[in-house]
């Protein structure tokens, strides 16, 4: 069975994300050697166009299944394993947003169709959970969905603005909605949900700072005797320069050192 490995990605990849993918490529091909994986790889700013480019480079190799990974995810060595282990259609981790707090990224469609409401994994959450839209951050889904939806007059992926909610539902949960209508069910699996992160850049402040620690600091410094350098004791002898160590200039295939030091250059 042939596993594509897309990722819609920017400019760059998260480190963690990169060797997360390379660990899960590695553990699946050295325990399942009956699976054959590909990667595809989509560079660009329209998600919903690199994501129905990568669908279809996909299936055009003849993979019948898409692992997706975004490529500010973090996940465990036998994340596709096991969401292959499920034998769904469509199968995800349901991870977190990146702000402060965080909110789980699953929803269900509830209040007659009135109201989406966000489904959380909690401490004792396990198995896999119905529900009406994913993330596809790490999702799993099968080359039938696709060949159902990609349609020429209908995207498989877009934007819609929910005017229930009074916001806009992105591209992932458009595809489970339309994925719905066609007849497939939207799993979500709590137990590898707990091991998925969203990378995100924090700006660190003072505020962030705990508090109570913040005034033990302050207190220790205010009853302490501060030092001033510049009535330093007469007797007091400078510091003494110590050298830098030899500088390598390359290292060799064996990790052999080669030092600068006596070598001629030119």
């Amino acid at each position: 069975m042939k596993i594509g490995i897309v990722t819609p990605a920017r400019d760059i990849v998260d480190t963690g994300f990169a060797f997360d993918a390379q660990n899960m490529i590695g553990y699946t091909c050295a325990h399942h050697p009956e699976l054959v994986l590909g990667s595809f790889v989509s560079k660009g700013t329209m998600i919903f166009n690199q994501r129905i480019d990568l669908v279809r480079e996909a299936m055009s190799e003849g993979c019948e299944y898409i692992m997706w990974l975004d490529s500010d995810m973090r996940f465990p060595k036998d994340a596709l394993v096991r969401l292959l282990a499920h034998k769904k259609d469509i199968v995800a981790a349901n991870y977190v947003t990146r702000q402060v707090p965080p909110e789980p990224v699953s929803f269900q469609l509830t209040d007659d169709g009135k109201l989406w409401r966000r489904v959380p994994t909690l401490a004792a959450s396990t198995g896999l959970e119905k529900v009406t839209g994913a993330p596809m951050g790490c999702m799993l889904t099968s080359a039938k969905v696709f060949k159902k939806m990609d349609k020429p007059d209908v995207p498989m992926f877009w934007f819609q603005y929910s005017t229930k909610n009074h916001t806009t539902l992105g591209e992932d949960i458009y595809f489970c909605i339309n994925a719905g209508r066609y007849g497939f069910d939207i799993f979500i699996d709590h137990d590898l949900s707990k091991q998925v992160r969203h990378v995100g850049i924090f700006e660190f402040g003072h505020e962030h700072v705990d508090e109570n620690a913040a005034l033990s600091m302050r207190a220790e410094i205010d009853a302490a005797i501060v030092t001033d350098l510049h009535k330093a004791p007469e007797d007091r002898k400078p510091a003494e320069v110590v050298p830098l160590a030899v500088t390598p200039r390359y290292i060799g295939a064996e990790g052999v050192h080669k030092s600068v030091v006596n070598e001629k250059v030119g």
